[in-house]
């Protein structure tokens, strides 16, 4: 099982206390006694320098002076005064203790020594002639280690006590640290498994609070991207069965025309008609029939093209106003004999355009063969230089498009509702040449019927 964060941080915490304190206790031990040792011996030789350079024996004044430094040294290091005799023998001890107990060997007006006493204690003393005798400070080294292992054992019960405070703080530290960082895995969990419902915010502006908005862009993001892969996965669903539709619409496209074909062809090989009118009607059947075919295979093709990204164009440049009567003289006729009324506007003026004219001709061919199958009566053709390009409007009167299928009605395979003819093909082939001119193409409801335009 892993270990808790919490634990780790608390455990670093506590190691680096310990091994902190270790440290202290260590230097305190070993090396705080020699130099507190060293530090007061320094001071007491500071002391007689400084007296050795002011004395002198028939100075009251500075005899004064002396006076109030070895008090000074008593207070500040320790020891005690005394007054001794011209033989070296103790007169009078601040403490009252010591009158005599020793005999201080004596050299000058001025003179120190270290030596062990009769207790066997080691013993710095300074003294300086005064008046029918002399002034004496002494202080017993061992005081000063004596004063050093009160300190020590000071120092480890503040050690002990700052320990437990540490280890105390350390829990709560480390618990204050890692609460924000097991909300925010708590947080990834619930991201993983998408059961968050909404993110999480902190006012914070440390790393945990970056660490925060971070996760937060990740986790929109990620959402964004599994939204996409979602619509693109359904999209992708219903493209794979707008496929299977489309082959058993085209398999029926292609199976009606074929056997409109045999029973013409069948009844003409037999003489079965009344006259060469009757005849040449069931001839003119048979090559509309063979022509929607040739559409039919002519737009799977085009579209396997697509698929496999063979589908190209051959650009050059066109003179627009011939070529478009062509195809819109001709489409008006075949209209009209089918009692669509077709209405032309054509603006182009002497526009040239760089195109493909047998894939734009596609295009516009595909759309007014749309616009006729859902024109009620009517049919509007408008064409006109836009900036220098070429922008064609096919208008046919009759029923909407419903809002739902506005979208999708470029996609591949994709019919509207109510829609039992046709492949699906037709307007995606007309959405790739025109996206293939890197040009604009768009459908609209309007009253009382559907406009499709675009511009290349």
């Amino acid at each position: 099982m892993s270990k808790s964060i919490t634990l780790k941080i608390f455990s670093i915490f506590i190691a680096f206390t310990f091994s902190l304190f270790l440290f202290i206790g260590i230097t305190t031990k070993f090396f705080l006694p020699q130099y507190y040792k060293n530090q007061k011996l320094s001071s007491i030789k500071d002391y007689t320098n400084e007296i050795s350079e002011i004395y002198d024996a028939n100075n009251e004044e500075s005899i004064n002076q002396v006076k109030t430094i070895f008090e000074e040294m008593k207070s500040t290091i320790g020891g005690d005064i005394y007054t001794l005799d011209e033989n070296g023998s103790i007169k009078w001890s601040g403490k009252n203790k010591r009158s005599q107990e020793e005999n201080y060997t004596i050299s000058g007006e001025i003179f120190q020594n270290q030596f062990v006493n009769k207790m066997g204690v080691e013993i710095f003393s300074f003294g300086v002639k005064i008046d029918n005798g002399y002034l004496l400070y002494d202080v017993s080294i061992e005081s000063l280690d004596d004063a050093v292992g009160i300190m020590i054992n000071f120092f480890i019960y503040i050690l002990l006590i700052s320990l437990v405070i540490s280890i105390i703080s350390a829990y709560f530290i480390s618990i204050r640290i890692t609460k924000p960082i097991k909300k925010l895995n708590n947080l990834a969990l619930q991201m993983k498994s998408k059961e968050i419902q909404s993110i999480m915010n902190w006012d914070r502006k440390d790393e945990i609070g970056q660490l925060n908005n971070s996760l937060n862009l990740l986790y929109e993001e990620l959402l964004s991207n599994i939204q996409r892969l979602e619509t693109e996965l359904s999209k992708e669903r219903s493209v794979e069965k707008l496929k299977k539709q489309f082959l058993a619409q085209a398999t029926h496209e292609l199976k009606t025309p074929i056997s409109v074909i045999q029973g013409y062809a069948e009844l003409i090989y037999d003489g079965m008609y009344k006259d060469e009118n009757e005849r040449d009607h069931y001839i003119e059947n048979i090559l509309n029939e063979t022509e929607n075919m040739g559409n039919l295979i002519n737009d799977v093709l085009d579209f396997a093209k697509i698929e496999n990204g063979f589908f190209s164009i051959n650009k050059k440049q066109v003179f627009v106003n011939p070529w478009l009567n062509r195809i819109l003289v001709t489409f008006k006729e075949f209209a009209e004999n089918k009692d669509i009324e077709v209405l032309i506007s054509n603006k182009v003026g002497d526009l040239c355009v760089d195109i493909d004219e047998f894939r734009i001709e596609q295009v516009i061919r595909n759309l007014l063969s749309n616009a006729l199958k859902h024109s009620d009566k009517q049919i509007i053709i408008n064409a006109y230089n836009l900036n220098n390009k070429l922008a064609i409007e096919v208008i046919n009167t009759g029923k909407s498009i419903e809002s739902t299928d506005l979208p999708y009605i470029f996609d591949s395979f994709y019919k509207a509702k109510g829609e039992e003819k046709g492949t699906g093909l037709g307007l995606a082939i007309v959405k790739q040449i025109i996206i293939q001119h890197k040009g604009d193409y768009r459908v609209e409801n309007i009253n009382n019927g559907v406009k499709f335009s675009f511009i290349v």
